[in-house]
């Protein structure tokens, strides 16, 4: 099993979750969001329910991180072009593909989608950028 820095890995998920929270927020996505699902303008800073939905928030973004550093171990994705070529293909067949179901089973709006999609990969990117370039 390749060595994984646990601490990087949580600075990783932490700052998933920072992103996160300012992508859904009213300043970025969470209006457009918020219209899409007609939950009106509460994006994800209305602070309901943050008790249990933060560490659960947390917890997923740690695990996330923490086989996206397991993946980039195994296939030895440290140069920058291998790191962003190995996150696009796991985001292509994990994020964007998954998330179809949203919009053809949920009746998600493809703005939404869009959203959602964009906010993964940007995040997995800097998550990916903190496992490899934050120094050990």
């Amino acid at each position: 099993m390749p060595g994984i820095n646990l601490l990087v890995v949580l600075i990783a998920g932490v700052a998933s979750l920072g992103l996160g929270i300012l992508w859904y927020s009213r300043f970025l996505f969470g209006r457009k969001r918020a219209e899409s699902f007609q939950i009106g303008d509460t994006g994800m800073d209305s602070g309901m329910g943050w008790g249990y939905k933060l560490p659960v928030m947390l917890t997923a973004e740690f695990a996330i991180a923490y086989v996206l550093a397991f993946l980039i171990a195994l296939t030895g994705s440290y140069s920058l072009s291998a790191l962003f070529e190995l996150i696009f293909w796991i985001w292509l067949g994990f994020a964007a593909a998954a998330l179809l179901n949203c919009v053809f089973r949920e009746r998600q709006t493809w703005p939404t989608y869009f959203i959602s999609i964009s906010y993964r990969l940007i995040s997995w990117m800097m998550a990916g950028l903190i496992i490899v370039y934050l120094p050990n």
